[in-house]
C-alpha cells in the first residue's frame, strides 16, 4: 500500500511539473511583424523578434512549419527580406540582397532586459527608383506589451533624416525616388530595446477551417488566464484585442498576418501596460482584413469575457 501511495505521489508530481512546464514553455516568444507594400501592388509581411529557442538559420518561430534559411538572389521584381548584420548573424556575404533570411528573423531572448536588437530589412523593385514603399507595423499597444521601445532607422540619413519612433506611428511611406547619389536606399534598420516574452500563439489543428470564427474563451469566468481559439479561412491580417465595458481597448493579444488554420492565444488578465485588470465583464474582438495596402475587412466578431477575482 505504501509503495502504491509513493507511486501515485510521484506520478502526481510529474504531471504537475509537466503542466507547469508546458505553461511556462508557451510564454517564450516576443513576436513582431512589418508589412512592406510597393506602389505596384506587391506586398509581403516579415516577422521578427525574440524566441527562447532561437538559433540563427533554424526553426525559431512559434509556427513549427517556419524555418529560417538563406535564400538566393530574388527571382522576381519585388523583394523584401531580413539580411545579415555584421557581428550579429553568421554572415556568409556582405549582407546584400544576394543572401539573407526571409521572411523571419528571430533572436535569442536577451539576458539583459534592456538589450538592443538590430534587424536589417532590405527591399527592392526591379527599378527601385520608380516605386513607392509603404511600411506598416502593429500599433503602440501591441509593441509596448513586447518591448521597451522600437525605432525605424536609415543609417545613411538619406530617406529618413531622423529615427522614426514606431510607438508614435504605425506606418511610413518612402516616395520615389529613394536615392542618395549615387546609390538608391535599399534597406532600413529596426532598433528594438528590451524583450517581454508574452506570445503564446500556436497552430491548434492540422485541418483547415471552413470559415472565419472567434470561439468562446475557456474557462469563462476565469482567473487569471483564459484561452481564446480562432479560425482563419484564408490569409488575413488578424487582430484580436480585449476591450472594457466602455469600449476602450486595453490589450492587443495578436496583430499579424495568419495563414489559413486554427489557432489559440491567451489573455493573462493584464492590460497592455502590464497592470492587472479589475474584475468584471470584458469583450474580446477579432477582426480580419485582407493583406496588402487596402486592408479590406473580411470578418469581425465579439465575445464576452468574465474576469473574476
Amino acid at each position: 500500500m505504501n509503495l502504491m501511495k509513493r507511486f501515485t505521489t510521484i506520478v502526481g508530481v510529474f504531471v504537475l511539473l509537466l503542466i507547469v512546464g508546458t505553461s511556462a514553455w508557451a510564454q517564450v516568444s516576443s513576436e513582431f511583424w512589418i508589412r512592406v507594400d510597393d506602389s505596384f501592388g506587391n506586398t509581403g509581411t516579415r516577422y521578427f523578434g525574440n524566441h527562447i529557442n532561437a538559433h540563427y538559420g533554424i526553426d525559431d518561430s512559434l509556427n513549427p512549419a517556419i524555418k529560417e534559411a538563406e535564400y538566393p538572389p530574388p527571382a522576381f521584381s519585388f523583394d523584401a527580406r531580413w539580411v545579415n548584420i555584421p557581428g550579429h548573424l553568421p554572415a556568409t556575404s556582405d549582407g546584400g540582397m544576394g543572401s539573407g533570411i526571409i521572411p523571419w528573423d528571430y533572436r535569442p531572448v536577451p539576458s539583459n532586459p534592456t538589450q538592443k536588437d538590430t534587424f536589417k530589412l532590405a527591399f527592392q523593385y526591379s527599378d527601385q527608383l520608380l516605386a513607392d514603399f509603404t511600411f506598416t507595423w502593429p500599433d503602440a499597444t501591441y509593441l509596448m506589451a513586447r518591448c521597451d521601445s522600437m525605432f525605424l532607422v536609415d543609417p545613411t540619413r538619406c530617406a529618413l533624416p531622423t529615427n522614426i519612433n514606431m510607438f508614435l506611428q504605425n506606418s511610413l511611406t518612402l516616395t520615389a525616388p529613394q536615392s542618395c547619389d549615387p546609390s538608391p536606399v535599399m534597406s532600413l534598420r529596426i532598433y528594438k530595446y528590451g524583450a517581454r516574452t508574452i506570445d503564446a500563439v500556436t497552430p491548434e489543428k492540422p485541418s483547415l477551417p471552413a470559415a472565419f470564427a472567434l470561439h468562446q474563451n475557456f474557462p469563462n469566468p476565469f482567473n487569471p488566464t483564459t484561452t481564446i481559439s480562432f479560425d482563419v479561412v484564408k490569409s488575413a491580417v488578424t487582430e484580436i484585442s480585449v476591450y472594457n465595458m466602455l469600449g476602450q481597448k486595453i490589450s492587443t493579444l495578436v496583430s499579424q498576418e495568419y495563414a489559413p488554420g486554427s489557432y489559440t492565444t491567451e489573455w493573462n488578465g493584464l492590460t497592455a501596460q502590464g497592470r492587472p485588470a479589475a474584475s468584471g465583464v470584458y469583450y474580446v474582438r477579432m477582426m480580419a482584413k485582407t493583406t496588402g495596402a487596402s486592408g479590406v475587412e473580411q470578418f469581425s466578431a465579439l465575445r464576452k469575457l468574465l474576469l473574476m477575482k
